[in-house]
């Protein structure tokens, strides 16, 4: 009687780096890595299903979309937007440059957003101007300037922090229009990500990320984690009990590509590369992270 050869149960990823002949794979469980994945998806039981498929709901050219919650927001050629759950719009801004990718972030139901040439603040379903507005409080000798125009946003411990080319300001704490612009803190090269963890912030350029670690920006210890070019774009935040099973990292993770792998980065200046054996594919300048089902898709733009 033939004896019955267990050819795939399930796969642990993809692995396109290693000879398909040399691959590593357990012929008792079936299980092993595929050298070759088109559309498909890995479950936690390492199951290996198709891609659930989409549906087209408009048809316009997106530059950029933030969703947070129930609210969404995109930039359509020079016009800013709110997608509404019924898919129409609401115009809440005109006149943007073209081709400017948005930066985003939510603080306490507002919406800041920068693009290197105009920002605001999206409060209800308006778009403002945001400025410094009147100083409140006790006699004081600071110079305070409106928010810069930078390209990218994050908001830690109270404080909003605005990338503009290579330097990283700080607003007044809980007054996020006002900024003292000698505080600003320069990198050797602009920088391409900045995202928060539990204990502080990442900064990516195109040479190396860097950890921030500390409660304010006098506190902050800056190292070098990582020399690798971050994919611009390519950054999200997840919950680390969702990664690899949570054995890696607890709190606020950020998932990026870079050009030698997918990272993780998590508190206290942890960093994995979690695709350096296994995955290869093309380098990229420019890409779209997102979390689908608590996984990290990245489309890279050529």
């Amino acid at each position: 009687m033939a004896k019955i050869l267990t050819v795939l149960r399930g796969s642990v990823g993809l692995d396109n780096k290693t000879d398909p002949l040399r691959i590593a794979y357990d012929p008792e469980k079936g299980i092993g890595f595929l050298s070759i994945a088109y559309n498909v998806n890995i479950s936690n039981s390492l199951r290996v299903s198709r891609v659930k498929g989409y549906t087209k709901r408009r048809s316009e050219a997106v530059t950029s979309f933030y969703a947070d919650g129930d609210r969404a927001f995109y930039v359509s050629l020079d016009k800013l937007y709110e997608l509404k759950e019924d898919y129409s719009r609401i115009t809440l801004r005109t006149g943007l440059t073209l081709n400017a990718r948005m930066s985003f972030v939510e603080v306490f139901g507002k919406y800041y957003y920068t693009n290197g040439y105009e920002n605001g603040v999206i409060e209800n379903e308006g778009s403002w101007t945001w400025v410094k507005g009147d100083y409140v409080g006790a006699t004081t000798d600071k110079s305070f300037s409106n928010p810069p125009i930078g390209h990218l946003l994050e908001c830690y411990k109270g404080r909003l922090y605005i990338a503009k080319d290579n330097v990283l300001y700080p607003s007044e704490r809980r007054d996020y229009g006002r900024f003292q612009l000698k505080l600003g803190t320069p990198f050797p090269d602009k920088i391409r990500m900045l995202k928060a963890v539990d204990d502080g912030l990442y900064v990516g350029t195109s040479k190396c990320v860097y950890s921030l670690r500390g409660n304010t920006f006098k506190e902050f210890n800056i190292q070098k984690v990582i020399i690798d070019t971050v994919v611009k774009g390519s950054d999200v935040i997840m919950n680390g009990q969702y990664l690899q099973g949570g054995s890696l990292f607890q709190g606020k993770v950020i998932i990026w590509t870079g050009y030698k792998g997918i990272y993780a980065g998590g508190s206290n200046g942890k960093v994995v590369n979690l695709t350096y054996e296994h995955l290869r594919y093309p380098k990229a300048e420019e890409g779209a992270g997102i979390i689908i089902d608590d996984r990290y898709v990245c489309l890279l733009f050529s």
